[in-house]
């Protein structure tokens, strides 16, 4: 088995070969993390590429780095928000109009009473 050759019989050794299979692990899922990650958040190629290339040259710290300077919010959430921010700003202005009316209608009303002439 060429993969049990490779592996060292010396406790030291095969520590460190543990260590940095981990480390390149980690990496891969570190990488592959922030590149889900930023499609997600923008459509921005060259953000995209700058993003999971900070996270690939500067593991840990560029990782750490890439959570600070990422978009807050996905692209769906976004929408999503503008979304429900146009209907409350739909149905505050229908609101506002309904109620508006109701207003000038009720001051009509009470300027046609005042206006009416009195009959003896």
């Amino acid at each position: 088995m060429p993969f049990v050759e490779q592996v060292a019989s010396n406790p030291t050794i095969l520590l460190l070969q543990g260590s940095i299979g981990f480390f390149a692990a980690l990496l891969v899922f570190l990488i592959l993390f922030t590149t889900r990650d930023i499609i997600l958040r923008t459509h921005s190629f060259f953000y995209q590429l700058l993003c999971i290339a900070l996270v690939a040259l500067i593991p840990i710290l560029g990782f750490f780095l890439y959570l600070l300077v990422r978009p807050s919010r996905t692209i769906r959430e976004r929408e999503l928000y503008a979304m429900v921010h146009a209907f409350h700003v739909k149905s505050v202005d229908s609101h506002h109009s309904h109620k508006a009316r109701n207003v000038k209608k009720q001051k009509i009303e009470s300027v046609e009473e005042e206006e009416e002439p009195l009959t003896e």
